[in-house]
């Protein structure tokens, strides 16, 4: 097992529709995929957390009480993921990662 899958923690919600409830965002991505993109990437294990949390659509604040760090801190990781992957926002980091994926897929199919 590499550090990547002894440190990351993965929360699955259920889905009832009938209930309301809603799967998180990193739900469309597979738990093996998550830590493919995120070495990919050239993620550590705690910024590819904020990255799933960002698919969570969750606010700042969220952020830091579930990673149990400040939102300064939940802050400077989102600045710092910008910089390193060369974007500006919360979406375009969403379409970056889904773009990778997409890759990743693509790539597997034509094994």
């Amino acid at each position: 097992m590499d550090t990547y899958q002894s440190t990351i923690q993965f929360r699955i919600v259920a889905s009832d529709p009938d209930a309301g409830s809603v799967w998180p965002g990193r739900a469309l991505i597979p738990v093996e995929t998550w830590l493919c993109l995120g070495q990919k990437l050239g993620l550590s294990a705690r910024e590819l957390q904020i990255v799933q949390h960002v698919f969570d659509d969750q606010k700042l604040e969220n952020i830091a009480v579930e990673l149990r760090i400040s939102s300064h801190t939940v802050s400077t990781y989102l600045q710092r993921l910008y910089l390193k992957l060369h974007v500006t926002s919360r979406p375009q980091l969403i379409l970056l990662v889904m773009a990778e994926y997409l890759n990743l897929l693509g790539s597997l199919s034509r094994v």
